[in-house]
């Protein structure tokens, strides 16, 4: 070569003494003293033996030939063996003849930074959450003025009819209102109270207050959003013949439902009765086809006519209320509600009017005081009603249909009474086919029913009809005496004393009366009249409810939503509401018929649902910061103590051959061996937080998932993005307390990328494994399954099991990268023998791996939480 002296010296090694024309000076190996020996013993290198024996370039110098040395200028760093210096970054501090890398400061400043934008974050989330708050607070301010307006023509109304009474009575003539706005005649007044008025006229004062608070701003809007969604939904009649149930019990197959016939129609609500263990909510599910896929059902539905559906064709039109309240704790009574309504409703209405119809539903449901509180688990009371806002969250949507499953249980009387009126009012109103399976109802609520289903156990229909006939038609045909008692209760008592009576008797009823389920009987054109929820139920007057035609129907939604009756003080009128067609163009709509228009667009984009859920994924875990905080502390703690087993510790790698002689002891499973503890930490440190994502929300999942609106992929990625900024944070203060304790032969940025993913791969499979195991055991299971595949790093090598797991693959990068800064004076052969089997050169390999195994963590879980328990996804 041109450079002797380099050919005898490879790079890294410092032989300054050797002549490559004098053989007498070329590099040999010389007996070292007892002193050298035990430094090498213990791991430290000792210097030249004799004149002419080789050395790595020691450390704090680099040897660009072997017989030049130079100090490490400032601004580089050179470790042991170094032919070139490596150049530090702008934020480290590197004094001349620098042994180590120095502590990379940016990554300090990184940290600083991401903590002050996730605190920016934070406040700009609260922020924006306190404006649109405001601005819901409007929308309600608008509508109670409009309400109190409305009330005042109505106690107007009301005085005028009493004065016109008093006239009458006492053959007065008034003359008008005094300053007290009260009417006077000849000195005499109207009495402030109205004892002497008759008790028809306090009736019809009590009975006009009712109607005026059915026709209130927010019943309006919530009507006529669900009649604008008929544009594309026309209202569900839904007739069922002789359907059956059968599943598979011990071997042999077990009937469940035996022939239930009968017919829920819009307008209406239909109630789902019967004694203990009848069937009330397999029929449910059953009509519904939230049933296993081992179940057998048998029968005839037809849906408006249309026959050989089910309804699951049809669960983008419905809403289901399960007995379980399944909301999102964290969230507002409001935000429940808008999330909702944002993710079902037609994209093409405007986000005004989506919350004007949120408003609505909030004031119909009588959650108005407490749609700012968190809805909480319902550990500790906070006085949200959880079933309400459950219907709530489900009329969001507009639907055509709602279906409850017990939504009284667990309720005091008179709230499971104010329920039950709601759902009437709701009906009549917007004629909307409601049907709740319901458990020994009270007086009240019997009587504020409009149709009845009973079932008898073993699942026989013994009764279906309208409620106000069921009385008569078991005193006539069972002989029950009504005289005492709840008439619910003597009914359901009746069915069980005298079921087969009943069975019987429903049998010969409905060979007699064969048209009466044909589904003509139950047509809601046939079905005008209709008891009014809001009136006394024992005197309760039937009223005319108004039809719509069908232009009305379809007029367009803005109009629907923006024509609110409000009141003037002054003199009772209508104002028009102004508003913006598609182009801009201000448009003002008077009462009468409008042409209707297209079809309404269907729910939220791909893009949009992706964004709502991401963005409910974050105030969700808002409401967990002290957990969250807690999380990043205990990561630190973990790195801390996992860190203590290697602080400041120097890897000592085998000098290459022939010069290991000088150096034959090594500490080369320090970086596996600290890898594995790092991942240790990680896994133990985080991996409860990792199912909180998808595991604990599994019920929300199936949910929104069975209303046939919420993209499954766009709740996945959502759900898993939304992990990001937690996974961020906790990283990289891992990171800080780790790469300092350790300060390893490895640039900060590369040590956080495999730490990174390593989060991202803990997380994944924390994921995955959440949605298999019970909320109740996941967070000890997934640890012990982190902590499984983090001891399957390579250290030591198991075959057969090493190469599954994530962990191999992030300590094979680190060892690649720790080594690159040694291998011209170190052998790496020892980390590829048996006892470890690492490849040192092939970064690109390990790093790809690892990313695929995140990516394929990410897809199973994916795969179960679509294909697993997909009945309750229907």
């Amino acid at each position: 070569t041109e450079d002797p002296a380099q050919g005898m010296c490879p790079p890294g090694f410092y032989c300054p003494n050797s002549i490559f024309s004098d053989p007498n000076t070329f590099p040999r190996y010389c007996p070292a003293t007892n002193e050298c020996l035990a430094l090498r013993a213990d791991k430290k290198y000792c210097g030249p033996q004799g004149p002419f024996e080789p050395v790595p370039c020691p450390a704090g110098s680099y040897c660009p030939t072997g017989y030049e040395l130079y100090p490490c200028p400032k601004g580089y760093w050179c470790p042991l063996g170094t032919k070139l210096p490596n150049k530090c970054h702008a934020l480290m501090h590197c004094p001349q003849g620098n042994v180590d890398p120095p502590y990379d400061y940016s990554s300090i400043v990184a940290a600083g930074l991401l903590d002050i934008l996730i605190v920016i974050g934070v406040v700009y989330i609260f922020r924006r959450r306190r404006m649109w708050w405001g601005r819901v607070d409007d929308i309600f301010a608008e509508q109670t003025c409009a309400e109190e307006l409305q009330a005042a023509e109505a106690a107007r109304k009301l005085q005028a009819e009493a004065v016109q009474h008093f006239e009458e009575e006492h053959n007065v003539s008034c003359n008008g209102p005094d300053e007290h706005g009260s009417m006077m005649s000849n000195g005499d007044r109207l009495p402030d109270d109205m004892a002497v008025l008759p008790q028809e006229i306090v009736n019809e004062i009590t009975k006009t207050h009712r109607e005026a608070v059915r026709d209130s701003p927010a019943y309006a809007i919530l009507e006529r959003g669900i009649r604008a969604n008929r544009v594309r939904m026309m209202p569900m009649h839904i007739q069922f013949e002789q359907l059956s149930v059968m599943v598979p019990f011990k071997g042999a197959p077990k009937q469940l439902l035996k022939g239930i016939t009968g017919a829920i129609v819009p307008g209406h609500v239909t109630a789902i009765m019967g004694p203990s263990g009848a069937g009330k909510t397999v029929f449910m599910t059953s009509l519904l086809n939230k049933v296993e896929s081992n179940w057998k059902l048998t029968g005839k539905l037809t849906i408006n006519g249309a026959e050989g559906s089910t309804l699951s064709e049809y669960q983008h039109m419905m809403g289901y209320v399960p007995q379980d309240d399944v909301m999102h704790p964290e969230l507002t009574v409001m935000e429940n509600i808008w999330f909702s309504a944002e993710n079902r409703l037609p994209r093409d209405w405007s986000p005004e009017d989506r919350l004007r119809y949120v408003a609505a539903v909030i004031k119909a449901t009588g959650l108005e005081e407490v749609r700012h509180v968190i809805v909480g688990n319902g550990a500790e009371p906070n006085g949200v009603n959880r079933k309400r806002v459950c219907i709530a969250i489900e009329l969001a949507a507009a639907p055509a249909a709602v279906f409850l499953d017990e939504p009284t249980t667990g309720l005091d009387a008179a709230t499971a009474l104010d329920l039950c009126y709601l759902l009437k009012d709701i009906a009549v109103r917007s004629q909307l086919t409601v049907a709740m399976v319901i458990h020994q109802p009270r007086v009240e609520i019997w009587e504020s029913l409009d149709e009845v289903l009973l079932i008898a156990p073993g699942g026989r229909t013994v009764y279906q009809g309208p409620q106000a006939e069921a009385q008569d038609y078991f005193v006539r045909n069972i002989g029950l005496d009504f005289s005492v008692g709840n008439p619910a209760d003597i009914i359901l008592d009746g069915i069980t004393a005298n079921q087969e009576a009943c069975e019987k008797a429903w049998d010969l009823f409905v060979e007699a009366n064969p048209d009466r389920f044909t589904g003509a009987a139950h047509s809601t054109a046939q079905r005008d009249d209709h008891p009014v929820a809001g009136d006394s139920i024992n005197d309760a007057e039937i009223v005319h409810h108004r039809t719509h035609t069908r232009a009305e129907d379809n007029r367009s939604v803005t109009e629907f939503l923006r024509n609110v009756i409000i009141y003037d003080n002054e003199n009772s009128r209508q104002n028009t509401a102004s508003l913006s067609n598609d182009d801009g163009n201000e448009l003002h709509h008077q009462s009468g018929e409008l042409e209707p228009k297209a079809p309404p667009a269907a729910h939220a984009t791909f893009a949009r649902q992706l964004m709502l859920i991401h963005y409910r994924s974050i105030l969700k875990q808002s409401a967990h910061l002290g957990n969250i905080l807690l999380g990043v502390l205990l990561s630190i703690a973990a790195a801390a103590i996992m860190g203590t087993a290697g602080v400041r510790t120097v890897n000592v790698g085998m000098l290459i051959s022939p010069y290991s002689l000088l150096n034959p002891r090594h500490t080369i499973y320090l970086i596996p061996m600290m890898m594995m503890f790092y991942l240790i930490a990680i896994a133990s440190s985080t991996s409860a937080s990792a199912i909180r994502a998808l595991g604990e929300d599994r019920q929300q999942y199936w949910k929104e998932a069975s209303t046939g609106r919420t993209n499954k992929l766009a709740y996945f990625l959502a759900m898993t993005t939304g992990e990001i900024y937690r996974l961020l944070i906790t990283t990289m203060h891992f990171a800080l307390v780790a790469y300092f304790m350790w300060n390893p032969l490895i640039t900060f940025w590369w040590f956080f990328l495999v730490l990174l993913l390593a989060f991202f791969a803990n997380d994944s499979q924390g994921a995955m494994l959440g949605l298999v195991i019970s909320p109740k055991h996941a967070p000890l299971l997934t640890t012990v399954a982190a902590v499984f595949v983090s001891l399957l790093n390579g250290f030591p090598n198991i075959p057969g099991l090493t190469y599954i797991g994530y962990s191999f693959y992030l300590t094979e990068v680190t060892i690649n990268r720790y080594v690159v800064h040694q291998e011209q004076t170190q052998t790496n052969q020892v980390y590829e023998d048996g006892y470890f089997s690492y490849t040192v050169h092939r970064l690109g390999t390990d790093l790809g791996v690892a990313i695929g195994i995140i990516v394929l963590y990410r897809i199973v879980a994916f795969m179960i939480m679509t294909l697993t328990n997909r009945n309750k996804q229907r």
